[in-house]
């Protein structure tokens, strides 16, 4: 029995050591590294090759020969020649075919920083960024063959162990080195401490979430999503189209069982996965390699599976993305129609309150506005058609007087014996009847229809005319 238990203890520390993340340095001074030059390609026979003066960097050139117009070199720097290296220089023009000339600079605005995720090798895209830069417990390698250049942030940072050029640094081996002129020309700013800590929690170590919002997401350039509802995992600068499940835990909590049992789960299906342990709880992410709302069901299934395995888990929380957003497609055609009835009806609205002054939804609708009808009008006397019904001419009384007629157009004698006259002066009006005007002969009247002075008036108002 004794020797069980020191068996699995053993087996358990084993397995911690193996399970020990381990990340890779992506960025290289080396000469060789096409993404260093400001061509984006090597120098060449023809080509000036300008390092800037403000370099502070070890830049390795390659072995065997190399052949230039003319070298710049930064005032502080260093640079390392092979072995069985050489370098050339020619003024002279010359015309080579395979070489445009011109100048060739050293690019020093590349972002090559500890904390940028895209420094590293864990380029997963399940993987959230917390978890894509070294944490405490992490081993951190450079490979050999190269230099290096890194931009620590203005405080200390730890890591486990620290590997340069094949060999393992830890404590005051790292120490010895990272102040050395070598050491300070490739790591800028810091402290970096190679502590040799690692994860001895069976339910897995966090990564120090405060770096997430001031230090690790201004480092990074987020995509466009390609679904209507992305979701963002703990720990992820940016949104992403997949599922993620969170869970809280106990202390018979082993994460490697919760890896084993999505690995079973999720690794006959096109998608990636990851495991982890942040701010307080066990995450799953799912991200499909090529988006089809199927995460969302993946997700389903695992989380029945994840509760039922035995593994202390207690479920908190799983969120999926809605339906694939292609351009053109139908999940945007769809929200671009939605979108665009509610801004019709939003613009109809404020006319009506604007131009109506309606205050209330129920005022608008009860409102009465009348009846609106299109009139047709002819030059013909007698019926008039006005929006379907028939108004006839309205009949004249008999003997009636006119209210109004010109007498300079008019050549109708009945029509002057029965004129109005409106003195100017005095705005009333005086009528002189049939009988009274009938020996008035046209001139006649003509002078009754001019400016009356004040004893035509009263001829007038008594119903004569004195000439």
């Amino acid at each position: 029995m004794k020797f069980s238990g020191l068996f699995f203890f053993c087996v358990q520390e084993i397995i911690s050591q193996i399970d020990a993340r381990q990340f890779t340095w992506l960025h290289s001074t080396s000469y060789n590294h096409t993404e260093n030059w400001s061509k984006s390609r090597l120098p060449c026979s023809t080509d000036t090759v300008v390092f800037p003066k403000d370099l502070r960097l070890t830049i390795e050139f390659p072995r065997g020969h190399l052949e230039m117009k003319e070298l710049v070199l930064p005032r502080n720097g260093e640079i390392v020649f092979s072995a069985d290296g050489s370098l050339s220089l020619s003024s002279q023009n010359r015309i080579d075919g395979a070489c445009d000339g011109g100048t060739n600079e050293w690019r020093s605005d590349l972002p090559w920083k500890w904390l940028s995720p895209d420094s590293w090798s864990l380029t997963d895209p399940a993987t959230p960024d917390l978890e894509r830069v070294p944490c405490p417990t992490d081993d951190v390698v450079f490979p050999p063959g190269s230099t290096y250049f890194v931009v620590l942030p203005p405080f200390e940072l730890s890591v486990s162990t620290i590997t340069i050029k094949g060999t393992t640094m830890v404590g005051e081996d790292w120490d010895e080195f990272s102040m050395s002129p070598e050491g300070d020309r490739q790591f800028a700013n810091g402290p970096l401490r190679s502590t040799g800590l690692t994860c001895d929690d069976p339910s897995g170590c966090e990564c120090q979430a405060d770096l997430l919002s001031r230090w690790i997401c201004p480092e990074k350039t987020c995509p466009i999503p390609a679904c209507l509802e992305p979701i963002q995992p703990l720990g992820d600068c940016c949104l992403k189209c997949g599922a993620f499940l969170l869970y809280g835990f106990s202390s018979t909590t082993r994460i490697s069982q919760v890896e084993s049992v999505v690995k079973e789960e999720l690794e006959p299906k096109d998608v990636h996965w990851h495991v982890g342990r942040t701010m307080g709880y066990i995450q799953v992410v799912i991200v499909e390699k090529e988006y089809a709302n199927v995460a969302g069901g993946l997700a389903d299934k695992l989380d029945q599976r994840l509760l039922t395995s035995g593994l202390g888990l207690k479920k908190w929380k799983l969120e999926s993305s809605g339906l694939a957003a292609y351009p053109g497609g139908p999940g945007q055609s769809i929200l671009f129609f939605f979108i665009s009835m509610i801004a019709a009806v939003a613009l109809f609205t404020f006319f009506i309150v604007h131009y109506e002054r309606v205050t209330s939804i129920g005022e608008l609708f009860s409102r009465n506005y009348g009846r609106f009808s299109f009139a047709r009008f002819e030059n013909q006397s007698g019926a008039v058609e006005l929006g379907g019904a028939t108004a006839s001419e309205p009949q004249q009384e008999e003997n009636a007087t006119r209210e109004f007629a010109n007498p300079m157009y008019s050549e109708d004698p009945s029509v002057l014996i029965k004129r109005k006259v409106i003195p100017k002066d005095l705005g009333s009006e005086s009528l002189i009847s049939s009988s009274e005007t009938s020996s008035l002969s046209e001139a006649e009247t003509e002078i009754i229809v001019g400016i009356p002075d004040q004893r035509n008036m009263e001829e007038i108002a008594t119903g004569q005319l004195i000439d």
